[in-house]
């Protein structure tokens, strides 16, 4: 029997087929997202604040993955179909669920705009609500438009990318949300867990529009031979669900295109800078993250390439680069490396930095461990503020392209935190942890504590 998983992330769309008897991901499937938006002239913004994906692209991209994981498969042995998705973004549909607007993924910068009295729109709409937001949130984003006038007048609703294709998938008409992914919109109370009606009236919302939350392991509908399709969770909690064996001591720290250190806790009161979201079975996750993680190696990565290109050499891998230049040591770089390039979620004025220059360290070496430094020294500071509450983690989980492609960064993240780094059999965190979501869901285990029995690192 088969649970199928897919995970709609902002470079990939990826699906994997997980055998609930083995718990061996006996096939996987990978479409680049190439589904990216360019900006209409019209809305009067400019292109480099906007990051926007086609959300019928995405679906036809999900589409094709399904068909792939179960071509040659007997239907009647998948039992369950669960997603899940990047975070944060917003899709605007019509009562036919037609998509309105592009997605607005959560990379988009229109909320550091500025807005009125000083402020931007982001920081708007934390003042007046009481709700900490950042850019990139559905709820800024959905603001801003709205404030512009750039918003269709017949738009009925809002959801993440994720929700929005399960939708579509189960058959459903109703516009729910997982309190794991409705936290990402911004302007939920997590104690009380819904949206706060007056905080989204107070800016002139309307709260119809948002979702209406779903409790745990709910099925939204049913796709082809009435396969369940689980309301979706989002992929922070999908990557811990599909990575970690032991919740209550184990600390994830995962790095793909932004990066996050993960921990369960029931506790609800944390330092600046740590994001409370809902988990599951009325627990948390306390969350630290990172606006960059493998996107600083993307920058590094295009540095290498641009100048390489620039001498004439174009067929050089520079992540093969980065990853020689770092292979043999986990000492720590002389060269300081702030790998805020996007600045923090507290602080979104905040930018990177390259320190402690002198006449013998500036090296290509030194530079790429740098890099790799001020990764695992950014989730570090963030991990600090978790443990300074929940105490600190036994075991050392790790999720991610970037820290399973990059041994040097694993070591990194090793000696920083203290201990050998796991990481799951599952190589595709997010995916399988939405699959195993998705079989609670369907009913074939009671809860992710018995499901999380399948992993193995």
């Amino acid at each position: 029997m088969f649970a199928l998983g897919i995970d709609i992330g902002t470079s990939n769309v990826c699906g994997v087929l997980l055998d609930i008897g083995t718990g061996i991901i006996t096939l996987k499937a990978v479409v680049p997202n190439k589904s990216k938006v360019n900006i209409d002239p019209s809305l009067g913004l400019d292109p480099a604040l906007i990051s926007m994906q086609d959300p019928d692209e995405l679906f036809r991209n999900v589409n094709e993955i399904l068909a792939s994981l179960t071509k040659g498969i007997d239907l009647n042995n998948v039992v369950s179909i669960g997603l899940t998705g990047q975070m944060h973004g917003v899709v605007c549909f019509d009562a036919n669920l037609r998509p309105t607007m592009p997605l607005v993924t959560w990379q988009d910068l229109r909320g550091n705009l500025p807005y009125k009295s000083g402020k931007t729109y982001a920081e708007y709409v934390t003042s007046a609500t009481g709700h900490k937001v950042s850019t990139g949130y559905g709820s800024v984003t959905y603001f801003h438009d709205l404030t512009k006038g750039v918003v269709p007048e017949k738009t009925a609703g809002i959801a993440t990318i994720y929700d929005y294709v399960t939708m579509l998938l189960s058959g459903g008409t109703e516009n729910i949300a997982h309190p794991s992914s409705a936290v990402s919109i911004g302007l939920f109370d997590i104690e009380k867990n819904c949206f706060d009606v007056k905080a989204i009236e107070t800016l002139g919302l309307d709260p119809d529009k948002f979702p209406k939350i779903a409790g745990d392991y709910r099925v939204a509908g049913h796709f082809d031979n009435g396969i369940p399709v689980s309301v979706a969770i989002g992929d922070n909690q999908a990557s811990f669900i599909g990575a970690v064996r032991d919740q209550s001591s184990s600390v994830l720290v995962n790095i793909g295109t932004g990066s996050q250190v993960s921990a369960v806790t029931d506790k609800t009161s944390f330092p600046e800078g740590i994001e409370l979201r809902p988990f599951v079975d009325n627990k948390y996750l306390a969350v630290g993250s990172s606006l960059c993680g493998g996107r600083s190696l993307e920058l590094l990565a295009d540095f290498i390439k641009d100048f390489c290109e620039n001498i004439g050499e174009k067929d050089i891998d520079p992540y093969e680069v980065i990853a020689k230049l770092t292979e043999d040591s986990t000492e720590r770089s002389s060269l300081t490396v702030d790998t805020r390039f996007l600045g923090s979620r507290s602080d979104p004025s905040m930018r990177g930095s390259i320190t402690n220059v002198t006449t013998g360290n500036f090296t290509p070496k030194a530079l790429a461990c740098g890099f790799l430094d001020g990764i695992s020294g950014e989730l570090l500071d963030l991990y600090g503020r978790i443990a300074s509450v929940t105490g600190k983690k036994a075991t050392v989980v790790g999720a991610g392209g970037a820290i399973r492609k990059n041994r040097a960064l694993t070591g990194r993240i090793s000696r920083d935190f203290g201990g050998k780094v796991m990481l799951s059999a599952f190589d595709e965190e997010a995916a399988a942890g939405a699959a195993l979501y998705g079989a609670c869901s369907a009913g074939v285990f009671k809860n992710v504590e018995e499901a999380s029995r399948l992993i193995t690192y």
